[in-house]
C-alpha cells in the first residue's frame, strides 16, 4: 500500500520523486520499506511495486499533478478520508485507476481524473465543485452520485461513454459539454439547477428531463443531431432557451415551459414529433425555431412580440397559431409560416391553417410588414 501522510512541503516531495530511477520490475517486495523518504515535515511514501497496489493517505490536499508521474501507473485505488481539495490533473491518465474515495473532498480541480480510462467508481459524498474537465473520457465510469455537489464545470465529464445515470439533487449550474456525448446516459436528477450550459446533454439517450427551477437552457444543451431519445421535457421555470438546444431531439413529442419567454434561432428544429407548443408568456420567438416540427398543429403563443424568419417554415400540420392577448401586432420574419397550412400548404389529409388575433388588431395584420401575405389566414379570435 502507497502511504501518503499530511506534508507541509511538497516540493521537497516532489523533487525526492523526480529523481528516482529504479524500475519498478526490480523491487522486490521485502526492499519496500527502503524506499520510505522521510521530511522534515514527516511525509512519508512507498512507492512502486511488483503488482497493482491502493493508495490510502491522510493528506488534506493534493497538489497539482501530485499522481501523474510513471511511478504511479500502477495504482488501482485510492482513499483520501481527510483530503479536502484535489489539484488540478492531480491523478490525470492513471490507466489502471478503478475506484477513488474521498469522503472529505469539497472541490476537484480541473482534468483531476481525466482520462482515468478504466476508473468505475467515484464516491464523493461531499463534494461541492467539480472543476472543468476533471472526468472528462473516464470511459469506465458508471454513474455519479455528489449529494452536494453545486457546480458542475464545462467538459466535466464529457465522453463518459459508461455513464448510465446522474444524481445531483444541490447542483445549481452544469457547464458547457459537462456530460456531451455520455452515450450510454439514460437518467438525470438535477432537481435545483437552475442554468445549463451549451451542450450539456448534447448526444446522450436521456428519454425524459425535469429541470424544474431551471432558468436557462443553454445552445445545444440536448442537441442529437438527428439521433435523439428525449421524448419529454419539464422546464416549468425556464425563462431563456438558447439557439438549437433541442435540435435534431426527433422523439421529443412534449415539451413544458410555461414560462419561457425567449426561444432562440434553431431552438427546436427538426424536433419532427413536437404536436404542439403552449407558450403562454412567451415575447420572441427565433429564426427557425420550430423548422420542420412535421407533426405540430397547434402553437399558441398569445403574448408574443417578435417572430422570427422561416420559425414554423414546414411544419406541415400546423392548422392553429393563437395570438390571442397580443397588445400590438408582433413583428414578422419572411416565410415564417411558409410551407405550413397557415401559409397555404395543402395534401390530402389536411386542412387548411390560420391565425387567430385579437378583432381590436384584425385590421392592422391585413395589412402588416409580411403579415399581408397570409391575410386570407387571419381570424378574429372568438375564444375556445
Amino acid at each position: 500500500m502507497y502511504v501518503l501522510t499530511d506534508p507541509a512541503n511538497y516540493s521537497a516531495i516532489a523533487d525526492a520523486i523526480r529523481a528516482l530511477t529504479i524500475r519498478s520490475d526490480t523491487i522486490k517486495p521485502s526492499e519496500m520499506s527502503s524506499l520510505i523518504y522521510d521530511t522534515q515535515n514527516a511525509a512519508d511514501m512507498i512507492l512502486t511495486g511488483l503488482v497493482t497496489k491502493p493508495l490510502r493517505g491522510n493528506a488534506t490536499e493534493i497538489p497539482r499533478r501530485a499522481f501523474t508521474w510513471s511511478q504511479f501507473q500502477n495504482v488501482s485505488n485510492v482513499t483520501f478520508p481527510r483530503c479536502v481539495s484535489i489539484g488540478d490533473v492531480a491523478f490525470y491518465s492513471q490507466s489502471l485507476l478503478r475506484h477513488i474515495e474521498f469522503p472529505s473532498c469539497v472541490n476537484v480541480g480541473e482534468n483531476a481524473f481525466g482520462n482515468c480510462f478504466v476508473l468505475s467508481e467515484a464516491s464523493m459524498p461531499a463534494c461541492i465543485t467539480v472543476s472543468d474537465w476533471a472526468f472528462q473520457s473516464c470511459l469506465a465510469l458508471r454513474s455519479v452520485s455528489m449529494p452536494s455537489c453545486r457546480e458542475i464545470g464545462a467538459y466535466a465529464f464529457r465522453g463518459c461513454t459508461t455513464l448510465g445515470s446522474i444524481n445531483l439533487p444541490s447542483c445549481s449550474e452544469v457547464g458547457a459539454y459537462a456530460f456531451y456525448e455520455c452515450t450510454a446516459l439514460t437518467s438525470a436528477s438535477l432537481p435545483e439547477c437552475r442554468s445549463l450550459g451549451n451542450r450539456a446533454f448534447g448526444l446522450t439517450r436521456i428519454s425524459e428531463i425535469d429541470l424544474p427551477v431551471c432558468e436557462y437552457v443553454g445552445s445545444s444543451a440536448f442537441a442529437s443531431e438527428g439521433s435523439g431519445h428525449l421524448r419529454l421535457v419539464s422546464i416549468p421555470a425556464c425563462v431563456t432557451i438558447d439557439q438549437g438546444a433541442f435540435y435534431g431531439c426527433v422523439s421529443l413529442s412534449k415539451a413544458h415551459m410555461p414560462s419561457v419567454e425567449t426561444i432562440g434561432f434553431e431552438a427546436f428544429l427538426e424536433a419532427y414529433s413536437l404536436a404542439s407548443v403552449d407558450l403562454p408568456v412567451c415575447r420572441s420567438i427565433g429564426t427557425s425555431a420550430f423548422a420542420s416540427c412535421r407533426r405540430m398543429s397547434v402553437a399558441n403563443i398569445p403574448t408574443v412580440e417578435s417572430i422570427g424568419r422561416e420559425a414554423f417554415v414546414y411544419c406541415r400540420m400546423l392548422t392553429r397559431v393563437y395570438l390571442s392577448q397580443v397588445t400590438s401586432v408582433p413583428s414578422l420574419g419572411s416565410s415564417a409560416f411558409s410551407g405550413t397550412p397557415v401559409g397555404g400548404y395543402t395534401a390530402s389529409a389536411h386542412e387548411y391553417g390560420y391565425v387567430y388575433v385579437p378583432s381590436s388588431l384584425h385590421a392592422q395584420f391585413l395589412s402588416a410588414p409580411n403579415w399581408s401575405s397570409y391575410s386570407s389566414r387571419i381570424r378574429v379570435y372568438e375564444g375556445e
